[in-house]
């Protein structure tokens, strides 16, 4: 499943990872960001938690520094980005501080260009604001398109363990795709697992057990797991070939006798075949007889004659 997510041959316009402490998902999201290069024109990285030195190097790869100084406490004056505490702070970087940026309009042509858009880390944009104003910047900022770029996909990572259900459960909503990072590792393996839950367009809900392991040259490599849930519900179809109606209180069957009286018993509703044979017999045999009286016979006066004209 995140192979397909990540070379696009399963649409998902919004992929939110869940990671935490013991369980850090920058492996996951950097391998999501080479996919982006490799389908996308231009990947945008929203760097909120570490330095750049820690991510992918590529010059289709546009960088917005806001770990340096988030709040812009020192840079306020001299510089125009918008500090991460005010509201629609991802939307306002991508339209007043990156469309006028010249190593971002650099990458722009002519035609218009799909951009993907990595969050690293959504929980500091989370910490600042409220969490019903950071699910709308997200909307609109799937929704943004320029005549010279359009957003084509989202990818954020969110630290679980920072915040409650009820946020979670809200970033969760607006997402097509979750990926839960477990904390459960495979040490034979050398693996860790994962869940991904996606919704796709049609509105199928489908969830899968995966895992991935780093090779030798820091690449991630994905382990498909084999799904126990398919043995369950053989398991659960079987069970209800069972009779259901042996360990009743009371009797839902009949005996064989029972049977045969219900089979004998003639219905008032119902002919039997000499009697519908006889019905039918009459309305063959019938004629009607006519004897005029004398009532009846033709007047030869002229009922005209009575008129005055």
């Amino acid at each position: 499943m995140l192979e397909n997510l990540v070379s696009g041959k399963e649409n998902s316009r919004f992929i939110l990872v869940h990671d935490t402490v013991q369980h850090r998902g920058n492996c996951i999201l950097n391998y999501i960001t080479q996919g982006l290069l490799n389908r996308l024109d231009i990947v945008i990285l929203f760097l909120l938690d570490k330095h750049s030195r820690n991510f992918i190097n590529s010059s289709r790869l546009y960088v917005h520094d806001g770990f340096t100084d988030p709040l812009k406490w020192v840079t306020a004056k001299s510089s125009s980005s918008e500090p991460i505490s005010k509201p629609f702070f991802l939307k306002n970087v991508l339209t007043k501080t990156i469309e006028n940026d010249e190593s971002f309009t650099r990458l722009l042509s002519e035609k218009s260009m799909k951009v993907g858009i990595i969050i690293n880390s959504l929980s500091s944009v989370i910490s600042h604001q409220n969490i019903a104003v950071v699910c709308r910047d997200l909307c609109e900022l799937l929704d943004y398109h320029t005549q010279s770029f359009e957003v084509k996909q989202i990818v954020a990572l969110v630290h679980s363990d920072l915040h409650d259900e009820n946020i979670l459960s809200s970033i969760n909503y607006i997402a097509s795709t979750s990926i839960e990072l477990k904390n459960f590792v495979d040490k034979k393996e050398r693996s860790c697992h994962f869940i991904i839950t996606h919704c796709k367009k049609s509105g199928k809900l489908t969830k899968k057990k995966e895992a991935y392991r780093i090779d030798s040259g820091s690449q991630v490599k994905v382990i498909p797991i084999e799904d126990k849930n398919n043995t369950e519900v053989k398991t659960t179809t079987s069970s209800e070939s069972e009779d259901i109606t042996s360990n009743l209180t009371f009797n839902l069957t009949l005996t064989e006798a029972q049977k045969q009286a219900r089979a004998q018993l003639q219905l008032p509703y119902l002919l039997d075949d000499k009697t519908r044979q006889t019905q039918l017999d009459l309305g063959k045999k019938s004629q009607i007889f006519y004897e005029a009286d004398e009532a009846d016979d033709m007047d030869e006066e002229d009922p005209d004659d009575d008129l005055n004209i």
